[in-house]
């Protein structure tokens, strides 16, 4: 059997061959791990500029995409391609808020909010000036602005009051006494104020009245009446019947405030049936006990009793120059005959003042708790102050005798005024 050699030289060499490559295996893997050393240190660096400069490419694109998004929502024109124009009456001493309010309701901006924010950082809150102007859902912001702002009108003016408890028929010989509205022009305003058509209509429970009375087998003489509330006023000349209407209904919605609607809540009462007993209230106690007549025609109300108001029977048949109505007239078919039906008249007979609207909400609880139910007017001539007196009675027999005293006073001044007439 042959015996190994054993070569020490060989073993020598490959001794030193084996602490050689493990020599430079350990310095290879300490390159490695030096080179691995380094780009964390480099990746440590730019870890955070690279974050930072993702964060930055985020929060831009959300701001484009917000700002995008106001812009398209809020900022733009309502219809660009839309230029057609609206009438939009600013009234008088309107506020930024009220200003805004108008212009969102008229479909003229998106958002009446926005729109004053963005009026208040342009810092042209306080300059934008009262009148009617015509405007289109395809302007900008700034062009209403520049709009509202240049708004003056040269045309002279002219003040003018229409009287509490006239009706809209009364108001058209104001408007032409005062020269605001002419003879070629006054038709139109009655008939705006009959059908509420081709007006911008703020209102809610106008836009009902309005709705309701173009269907309705029973119509009112002037859907408006009611709503057209009488003031003094500050008018163009050259104003049109829309601005003229626009003013008063404007007016209305300023003079009704939220505690009204919540008080015509409490009662059961629609606003309209407000402003109707109102308009009752205002002709029967013209300047003079409005909440004891009020506390009257809601006891008879509450009874389910008809009101028998010779003022609602006349301005059905258009009677203004007399008391005293014939038994026909009383029994003529009218939607506004209270002697016919019980309950409300189908609508105002007047444009009732505020009194008599607070009145018709807040009648005399005291004068309504002792039941009254009936009221005359004494001596029809006013006294010395200026007003009017009524007479009241709880029972019919108490109301006959009434009406017996005081008859030969309205018959009397019916015959003067016919005389007068004539």
């Amino acid at each position: 059997m042959a015996k190994k050699l054993n070569d020490h030289y060989l073993n020598d060499r490959y001794d030193d061959y084996e602490e050689d490559y493990y020599d430079y295996a350990d310095e290879g893997e300490r390159n490695v791990a030096q080179e691995g050393n380094v780009r964390a240190n480099v990746w440590a660096v730019l870890r955070p500029v690279v974050i930072f400069a993702i964060s930055v490419v985020v929060v831009l694109f959300l701001v484009f995409f917000v700002v995008d998004y106001v812009r398209e929502k809020y900022l733009e024109p309502v219809n660009m391609n839309d230029t057609s124009t609206v009438e939009v009456t600013i009234p008088r001493g309107a506020s930024l808020s009220t200003i805004s309010e108008v212009l969102y309701e008229n479909g003229i901006v998106k958002n009446e909010t926005v729109f004053k924010f963005y009026t208040d950082f342009t810092d042209m809150g306080s300059k934008l000036k009262a009148r009617t102007y015509e405007l289109s859902p395809s302007m900008t912001f700034d062009d209403i602005i520049y709009t509202l702002r240049k708004g003056m009108n040269t045309s002279p003016t002219n003040m003018v009051t229409l009287m509490e408890g006239q009706a809209a028929e009364d108001f058209v010989g104001t408007l032409e006494e005062g020269e605001i509205l002419t003879e070629s022009n006054a038709g139109e305003y009655l008939r705006l104020c009959e059908t509420g058509e081709d007006l911008t209509i703020v209102n809610n429970e106008l836009k009902r009245v309005i709705s309701e009375n173009k269907t309705a087998t029973e119509k009112r003489k002037y859907a408006l009446e009611g709503y057209l509330f009488p003031d003094t006023y500050e008018f163009y000349r050259d104003s049109s019947p829309k601005e003229v209407l626009s003013k008063q209904l404007n007016r209305f919605n300023e003079v009704f405030p939220s505690t009204f609607y919540q008080r015509a809540d409490e009662i059961g009462m629609t606003v309209d049936e407000v402003i109707t007993l109102a308009s009752i209230i205002q002709k029967e106690a013209q300047n003079h006990d409005f909440e004891k007549v009020s506390a009257v025609l809601h006891n008879r109300l509450n009874r389910d009793m008809p009101l028998q108001c010779d003022t609602t029977v006349a301005y059905g048949l258009d009677i203004t120059d007399r008391l005293n109505l014939t038994t026909a007239e009383l029994e003529a078919a009218s939607p506004y005959n209270t002697y016919l039906r019980t309950g409300l008249p189908i609508g105002p007979i007047c444009n009732p003042s505020a009194a008599a609207i607070e009145a018709a909400l807040y009648p005399d609880e005291e004068f309504q708790d002792e039941g009254y139910l009936y009221f005359v007017l004494e001596d029809p001539n006013p006294d010395e102050e200026g007003k009017l007196h009524l007479a009241y009675a709880k029972t019919l027999e108490e109301h006959d005798a009434l009406v017996a005293q005081y008859k030969p006073l309205w018959d009397e001044y019916d015959r003067q005024n016919a005389q007068g007439n004539g």
